[in-house]
């Protein structure tokens, strides 16, 4: 092979290597930053006048979303506050306190379930009043039913 050829050749894969870190590093975040930056909004609060069960479920699980960062790193931790919890991420047993927490200043009951999936323990938040009770899991649609085993949709 030539000369040239070579040249040629190693410009174009020093040119590619260049393109692809740059396209990898993103100013100097690593992808959970990005990720972080781009998910985490301010968080607005529930205004529940008016609301159903479900809309009340439904505004929480909007408010989660605002910050909503599942970390896995911070699964042995069980002392996040909520600022570190909104800046940090955390697992659904972070969340389920968050919901519990927030339904209850609401005036609403709220108790946290735990459940073995496999070999792995999930957890997550039942809220409940006189119109039945909603199931919060981390940053999923809540399912709500009326204690007649209707589905509130309202």
């Amino acid at each position: 092979m030539s000369f040239s050829i070579i040249l040629r050749s190693i410009i174009v894969m020093f040119s590619l290597l260049v393109f692809f870190a740059a396209g990898i590093m993103v100013g100097d975040g690593t992808i959970d930053d990005i990720f972080k930056e781009t998910y985490s909004e301010p968080q607005t609060e529930c205004d529940i006048s008016n609301l159903t069960l479900n809309g009340v479920a439904t505004c929480l699980r909007e408010e989660v979303s605002t910050f909503y960062y599942y970390n896995a790193s911070n699964q042995p931790r069980t002392d996040l506050t909520l600022d570190e919890l909104k800046t940090e991420g955390g697992v659904c047993y972070h969340y389920a306190g968050w919901y519990c927490d927030r339904a209850e200043e609401l005036g609403f009951d709220c108790k946290r379930v735990s459940i073995n999936v496999g070999d792995e323990r999930h957890q997550y938040a039942i809220m409940s009043n006189e119109e039945g009770y909603c199931s919060l899991d981390q940053n999923t649609v809540p399912k709500c039913q009326s204690l007649d085993g209707g589905v509130i949709v309202k």
